[in-house]
């Protein structure tokens, strides 16, 4: 394969190997044989052989999956040297040499800290809901002991008013102060005293 793409990320610092459309892995930059293994860069080295079940489908299914909707980033786990499971976000193009159909994988590792990020800002979520969780049961058995006690000194207070004679002075106020009209709201930004400033303002002259 002379491709010009090829041809320039074979000294690439980053994993890149071609594989045809039936999975065989047809080349292989120094970089990829050092992290995923010398034998793929041998003759019947092909793509399933280093393709981990932790993807969401097989090897073959994958191509045929991203031919039909191709994606410029993905991600996928390999095999790597020494049989450790590596997670890369891949960068995969197609190219025609020969008549026949290449797929290009570029590999750039998944940097840890992104991962580490999003679990810890699952975790704080999921801690920010546990606090409203607790908070919000702590309300409620606050405000039906609160109700439960109200409720109580009602009846108790029902109870009393009941056995009262009519004409009883208590009865009387009680009456008062159960129909009593409520107090117009006083403004906050004017005291009464600014009031009587505004209504007198030579009151304080003529004091003098």
């Amino acid at each position: 394969m002379k491709s010009d793409v090829v041809l320039g990320l074979v000294n690439a610092a980053w994993p890149v190997f071609v594989v045809n459309e039936s999975g065989t892995i047809h080349s292989a930059n120094p970089a990829a044989s050092h992290v995923l293994g010398a034998s793929l860069s041998g003759s019947a080295a092909s793509l399933s052989s280093i393709w981990l079940a932790e993807n969401d489908v097989p090897s073959a299914e994958f191509l045929a999956h991203w031919e039909r909707a191709p994606v410029a980033m993905t991600q996928v786990r390999l095999l790597g040297q020494g049989g450790a499971h590596l997670a890369f976000q891949a960068c995969i193009c197609s190219i025609l040499d020969g008549g026949q159909k290449y797929f290009v994988f570029q590999l750039l590792p998944q940097p840890p800290a992104v991962a580490d990020s999003k679990a810890a800002a699952v975790d704080a979520g999921l801690a920010h809901k546990q606090k409203l969780d607790c908070a919000l049961q702590l309300a409620r058995t606050v405000s039906l002991d609160f109700n439960n006690a109200l409720t109580s000194i009602l009846g108790h207070t029902s109870l009393v008013l009941s056995k009262i004679e009519p004409g009883n002075p208590g009865a009387v106020l009680w009456w008062r102060w159960k129909n009593r009209r409520p107090r117009p709201p006083r403004s906050p930004m004017i005291s009464p005293h600014s009031a009587v400033r505004k209504k007198n303002p030579k009151s304080r002259c003529r004091a003098i």
